[in-house]
């Protein structure tokens, strides 16, 4: 991977605190080629091969990836060949080491994927949702939504599971506000899918659930990023108040050294949830602090953990510490769009994003980790052997945490503290006493 504002982390998986995959968008000499990563350490990302393009004037873009085990990932994309497109799903069996074409029929270019444990594929489009159990895609059967776009879909288990979207400005209605929220569920495996709360506030692009009572959903509201929590499988919404990036200041050189003050900075989107239990989970999100309304907007990424079912949130500062690495005007690094939050549990996770860069994070004093997740959260918080935890945020653990939205559009008791390292160009950074 490259440093540059303009190379971004477009789909990432964590399936656990040592493997993960990666899709990143590098730019090289002003045009964009797409690079794959893997790690089996949790620490450094080797770069491995991608699918080609078949044909002359073609090119492939791949927007989602999932992982089954450490061995089995599936891809998906669109590889167009002008005048034509391809909307494809790729798998690997050997960690991506080597890719095959499960199927190039898809109804949409995937922007979301989730596996089941079968290695049946749920995919999510902006407007559609498929299913693809060997080489056979289902179209699922969804409500009709108007102009509306699905941004996240997760599972609970290989039967039930929940999918969000909503309005929000497009490249062809760029004034459209965020909104006009919903929430679908399925409970045949993805098959079939009902409204279970729409008309929200917010345009959803990220949602956990800990079981078929309590969820939360995270987006775009139409001024500012929201957070919701359900305690009745979606048929009413809490809102929840997350704090703002607090101001700071930062210096870069030009080649002078200047100082930039940022003030106090409310999220502009929340782009992933987690939630290991009935009470402990993470979020994540973004905030514009420049040129929003322009193609080009400037970022600060924000973290928040909360020990109360997300009733109070804390931000957690610390991972900005870890983004000063490399030789690209470091302090300017914390002006960053980190879009894609993966805990795989909760004493690791990773933050990655702009710059193609990824922060893992490390528990100081790891605890121990949830069991299964209970039916009910009634009665008050369950301990640790009580709750759910799977693997990474995209495979059917009832959370999805990835942003959903366009790249560089406006669009617990936290375990002790942190630890995070950048992880960039496959190497990882010396841990900071």
């Amino acid at each position: 991977m490259v440093e540059g504002q303009k190379n971004y982390v477009m789909a990432m998986d964590a399936m656990d605190a040592s493997n993960a995959f990666l899709v990143a968008a590098v730019d090289s000499g002003g045009n964009t080629e797409m690079q794959g990563y893997r790690t089996s350490n949790g620490t450094s990302f080797q770069r491995t091969y991608l699918p080609a393009a078949t044909g002359q004037m073609s090119m492939i873009m791949f927007t989602s990836v999932a992982m089954l085990d450490a061995s089995v990932i599936f891809m998906g994309g669109m590889e167009i060949a002008f005048p034509t497109t391809k909307n494809t799903l790729w798998r690997s069996t050997n960690g991506g080491a080597s890719w095959e074409v499960v199927t190039a029929t898809l109804p949409e270019m995937p922007e979301k994927l989730v596996v089941l444990s079968d290695g049946t594929v749920l995919g999510a489009s902006a407007g559609a949702i498929f299913r693809v159990s060997g080489t056979t895609v289902t179209t699922a059967s969804i409500p009709p939504l108007g102009d509306r776009a699905i941004a996240a879909i997760t599972m609970l288990d290989d039967l039930v599971g929940y999918a969000g979207g909503g309005d929000g400005p497009t490249d062809d209605s760029p004034g459209t506000p965020y909104g006009d929220g919903f929430v679908l569920k399925t409970v045949d495996g993805g098959l079939t899918w009902f409204l279970v709360a729409d008309g929200l506030s917010l345009k959803v692009q990220t949602l956990s659930f800990l079981n078929e009572e309590r969820g939360w959903i995270g987006g775009s509201g139409p001024t500012a990023g929201a957070l919701y929590r359900t305690e009745d499988d979606g048929a009413t919404w809490d809102p929840l108040t997350l704090p703002p990036h607090p101001a700071f200041d930062y210096e870069f050189s030009m080649p002078f050294k200047i100082t930039q003050h940022v003030d106090e900075t409310a999220a502009t989107t929340v782009v992933g949830v987690k939630f290991f239990d009935c009470t402990r989970g993470v979020a994540s999100g973004v905030a514009c602090i420049g040129g929003c309304d322009t193609e080009e907007p400037t970022f600060v990424s924000l973290v928040w953990n909360t020990s109360d079912a997300g009733a109070t949130w804390e931000f957690d500062p610390d991972f900005e510490t870890v983004m000063t690495g490399g030789q690209l005007m470091p302090e300017a690094k914390k002006l960053s769009s980190m879009l894609h939050l993966q805990f795989p549990g909760i004493n690791q996770g990773f933050l990655a994003g702009q710059h193609a860069m990824v922060l893992r994070y490390d528990a100081l004093s790891p605890e121990a980790e949830p069991g299964p997740a209970p039916d009910t959260c009634e009665g008050g918080n369950n301990n640790n052997n009580n709750n759910n935890t799977n693997n990474g945020t995209g495979d059917p653990d009832g959370s999805d945490s990835g942003c959903g939205c366009r790249t560089g559009s406006r669009a617990p008791a936290a375990p002790a503290l942190p630890f995070l390292v950048a992880l960039v160009l496959g190497l990882a950074l010396r841990r900071r006493n």
